[in-house]
């Protein structure tokens, strides 16, 4: 930011708030796009039957899911 840009907020009294933006952020950013993997998740839950398919074979590779996206090792 130049010291010309500092000097017109200054002037016009507006100030920046990081909880705000960080509030923002979360509500309006973040919520909004986790809604679509959710929604994708429970559709292919619903396809596949998951309540009639899953079993002893999903609980097992279940622990073994962060590594496959370079999560930290269980």
């Amino acid at each position: 930011m130049s010291t010309d840009q500092a000097k017109e907020i200054s002037a016009s009294g507006v100030t920046v708030d990081v909880g705000d933006a960080t509030t923002r952020y979360l509500l309006y950013g973040l919520l909004p796009s986790w809604f679509v993997p959710g929604v994708a998740d429970w559709v292919m839950h619903r396809r596949t039957r998951i309540e009639e398919t899953a079993g002893t074979k999903e609980s097992l590779i279940l622990p073994h899911s962060p590594k496959g996206v370079g999560g930290a090792p269980s």
